[in-house]
């Protein structure tokens, strides 16, 4: 039976030992795939990420642009609204002193 004992021991370590390495591959591998599927989600959100800044200095280029066209023209439209006034006095006091 002592002979039976050892032989039966070292059948329970390779066993074990097998089971062991088996498992060690499992969370290897499972260890590898999340790690690369962390990796594509991490790329992926940092393209998301350079898209959407370069959508929004576009926009801010656009409004940017509008914003100094719309000042230009309010500028001409004051400019405009200073010359008629203008006229319209030069017409009010020609007509006064011409009524005088």
């Amino acid at each position: 039976m002592n002979d039976t004992l050892p032989e039966n021991v070292r059948d329970l370590h390779s066993r074990v030992t097998e089971s062991a390495n088996a498992i060690g591959e499992e969370v290897q591998s499972a260890t590898t795939t999340a790690t690369g599927e962390a990796q594509k989600a991490v790329q992926d959100a940092t393209e998301a990420t350079a898209a959407a800044a370069g959508q929004a200095k576009t926009m801010l280029d656009d409004a940017g642009r509008a914003a100094q066209q719309a000042w230009s023209q309010a500028g001409d439209v004051a400019g405009d609204a200073v010359v008629a006034g203008r006229r319209a006095t030069r017409s009010v006091s020609r007509q006064i002193h011409e009524n005088l």
